[in-house]
């Protein structure tokens, strides 16, 4: 969905179009976390992040994957790259 444009400013900053930040529940002192990939940065609140690692730990923890084994398989990917 196609919401506007926003200019960056010289400190990096952006404004989130209004009709954005309602539908993603982005308030003012809102935490988020940016993602790089494909050329493109996504934008996810933390609260909504938090909600998918913590549904990502069930599904490790049934799958017998560690914090430990999970670095290690991203560093090995990163080395393929």
């Amino acid at each position: 969905m196609y919401a506007g444009v926003s200019r960056v400013t010289e400190r990096g900053q952006i404004t989130i179009p209004e009709s954005l930040r309602k539908q993603a529940k982005i308030a003012s002192g809102t935490e988020v976390a940016f993602f790089y990939e494909d050329a493109q940065i996504r934008l996810v609140p933390q609260g909504e992040l938090e909600a998918m690692f913590k549904q990502f730990e069930g599904i490790a923890k049934k799958e017998g994957l560690t914090r430990e084994k999970v670095i290690a398989e991203i560093k090995e990917m990163r080395k393929k790259q």
